[in-house]
């Protein structure tokens, strides 16, 4: 096996995490400026404080997700990489025993499938690849040093539960 493995990025993937930031960011923005934020009658309005805490709210989980999905993955022997693709600053090297073991499962969205592998360490996931963000899924698992304990079969809202943070 050839070393190192990088990451390819589909284009869909890339659009799917950048188009509903920047609209949504602009409609924040638009929002948070247009109503005076720091101004003291925006506070004893609570319809509109609740509406401006879901839009930053929303806001932030987009980001998160921008932050966490956007990853661009570099596999060594002995290491799996993991760097924001717009922060490259932003990376985190894990060795292989950091992990337990990796399980493959489907995950659902609203329109299709998509496989994925969850690297498990202590019955949670620590680290997600999906086939919906890269090109070459087939070669980042193949060189994935973790024990393989099958496949996962589960409704989408245990796999919310999960990937949130939950156990296996």
């Amino acid at each position: 096996m050839k070393y190192p493995v990088k990451s390819k990025y589909k284009f869909t993937g890339l659009l799917a995490l950048i188009f509903p930031n920047l609209i949504w960011g602009y409609l924040t923005w638009t929002l948070f400026t247009s109503t005076n934020f720091l101004d003291k009658e925006t506070w004893g309005s609570p319809s509109l404080l609740i509406l401006l805490l879901i839009v930053g709210g929303l806001q932030m989980l987009l980001l998160q997700l921008l932050m966490t999905q956007c990853q661009y993955i570099v596999i060594t022997q002995e290491t799996i990489q993991f760097s924001n693709l717009f922060l490259p600053f932003i990376s985190r090297t894990y060795s292989w025993n950091d992990f337990d073991f990796f399980k493959s499962v489907k995950e659902h969205s609203e329109y299709n499938t998509h496989k994925a592998i969850w690297l498990i360490k202590d019955g949670k996931i620590k680290k997600r690849v999906s086939s919906f963000y890269y090109t070459n899924y087939g070669a980042i698992i193949s060189h994935i040093k973790t024990p393989y304990k099958g496949e996962l079969r589960m409704n989408p809202l245990r796999q919310a539960y999960c990937l949130f943070g939950g156990r296996i």
